[in-house]
């Protein structure tokens, strides 16, 4: 069975093809990537009873590849040098870990990305030697081009008109998303009809029931919120980066007013999503709506124009955030459900058996994802330092935090090599915001698992993200719309 959804998406590439030059059919097929990536719904491309073949996403990645390599002769004249050797230089620092491998194999045993983390922290599994799937490294790899070549077509091609264009679809398209939730919400626990919602994700999304969270009571006697995806904590992520990409959007907006129209926005708007966050159930739905307001502070002051002199008011500004953050965790663990604080003990109990040595690290209370999620972190981040400099190797093994992550897939040297890559430029008069790029990169993924086709390092709606910076930063009025 081919659900809905898969077959409205193969409908417009398919029209796609037929309509607008290659420049626009690309900025379509990119947008459509974006909003895939950010909305993350994860049923198949096509449903066979239990099982699925591919992903809606991995269908688009695909085509985005192809329309990228298309592309590549209209600007290969216009690229930089230096770009175009930090791109052959990026490469290789990413790929060193698994060439390094070939040279030194790793002695000690991991957790292959494959395989579950689970099992391990419970005793059921153990961990195994390095072993290389060459499927996903040929995935990762047209992922890695695509990367490249976007980065290429989005510094050297596309105008901030473009950009823009691009960025109000997405911003547009995420709204019916939102508003699923909503829906969501209503159904579950209004009409008390969880299993009417799974029902409809299977056929129109294809989100096979196995994979979803049971219709548990999570948060005030309600029915947990997954959105188009399968677990609350991936809802909660979905709509932190809708809510992160219609904030730019609206700064562009204001900055250029009268010349962009389209989504509003608003503050009912911010607060409903942040009311979705909460209501899901998810016990990310803290650490994401204090990061949503740590953006919102880094694009209401501008950090970007920091002067060493503004730094005081910055940095009262984030400890005030901070406090905040704390009051709220300290509400919800003295006053909140009982599933909050069970999950809060654990993660104490844990942190204070790894800071104090305790033999019962490993396999206390293992039976809680919060106790598997903090393992992985801890034992990836000791096998990263067995291999500082190049990694493990890309798609080798991963944890439950994007930066650890990073340094076990690519290494220290791989990690400068994309930082230097990211920030080269066509013109030298560009500037980018810093303190999104530290935010996005460094600190927001730290309680987050490796999603999609890899790491946001390797993300194009990453790349997209941090790349609408150069619009809002420069003087009103210099770089035009």
């Amino acid at each position: 069975m081919i659900p809905i959804f898969s077959i409205i998406i193969i409908g417009f590439l398919l029209y796609n093809i037929f309509h607008g030059n290659l420049k626009q059919q690309f900025m379509n097929v990119f947008a459509l990537e974006v909003i895939l990536i950010v909305a993350y719904p994860q049923g198949s491309l096509i449903s066979l009873g239990e099982k699925g073949i591919s992903t809606q996403e991995t269908l688009v990645h695909f085509v985005l590849f192809i329309y990228s390599v298309l592309l590549l002769p209209r600007i290969q004249t216009r690229i930089p040098f230096k770009m175009a050797v930090m791109s052959f230089v990026f490469i290789i620092c990413i790929y060193m870990g698994l060439i390094w491998e070939l040279v030194d194999p790793v002695t000690f045993p991991v957790v292959n990305d494959y395989a579950d983390w689970d099992p391990i922290t419970m005793g059921i599994a153990m961990k195994e030697p390095v072993m290389v799937d060459y499927k996903e490294q040929a995935l990762f790899l047209i992922v890695i081009i695509t990367y490249i070549l976007d980065l290429f077509l989005l510094k050297c091609l596309y105008a901030n008109k473009d950009m823009v264009a691009m960025l109000q679809k997405v911003v547009k398209t995420s709204q019916i998303f939102v508003y699923f939730g909503v829906l969501e919400f209503i159904v579950k626990n209004i009409i008390n009809a969880p299993e009417a919602v799974y029902q409809f994700k299977t056929l129109f999304f294809g989100v096979r029931e196995h994979t979803q969270i049971s219709a548990t009571k999570r948060i005030f006697d309600w029915y947990s919120l997954e959105g188009v995806t399968t677990e609350p904590s991936h809802f909660v992520m979905s709509l932190f980066l809708i809510s992160v990409f219609s904030m730019i959007f609206m700064i562009i907006k204001r900055r250029y007013d009268g010349k962009i129209s389209g989504f509003k926005g608003g503050r009912g708007y911010f607060f409903l999503i942040v009311l979705l966050m909460i209501g899901s159930g998810g016990f990310s739905a803290l650490w994401y709506v204090t990061m949503l307001l740590v953006a919102a502070m880094i694009f209401k002051l501008q950090l970007y124009k920091a002067k060493l002199q503004s730094l005081a008011k910055y940095g009262f500004a984030t400890i005030l955030v901070v406090a905040f953050a704390f009051l709220i965790f300290y509400l919800l663990y003295q006053y909140g459900p009982d599933s909050f604080q069970y999950r809060m003990d654990i993660a104490l109990d844990f942190l204070d058996n790894m800071f104090s040595g305790s033999s019962n690290l490993i396999y206390m209370m293992a039976v809680d994802s919060t106790v598997t999620r903090f393992i992985s972190i801890h034992d990836v981040f000791l096998d990263f330092l067995q291999r500082p400099v190049f990694g493990i190797g890309i798609g080798i093994e991963e944890a439950f935090d994007e930066v650890v992550s990073m340094l076990s897939y690519v290494g220290i040297l791989g990690l400068l090599c994309w930082i230097k890559f990211i920030h080269t430029k066509k013109y030298k008069a560009l500037t980018y915001d810093k303190s999104l790029f530290i935010f996005i990169f460094f600190i927001v993924g730290i309680p987050s698992g490796v999603t999609h086709l890899g790491l946001p390092m390797i993300s194009v709606a990453y790349l997209f993200l941090y790349e609408l910076s150069r619009i809002y930063t420069v003087d009103k009025g210099e770089v035009a719309i």
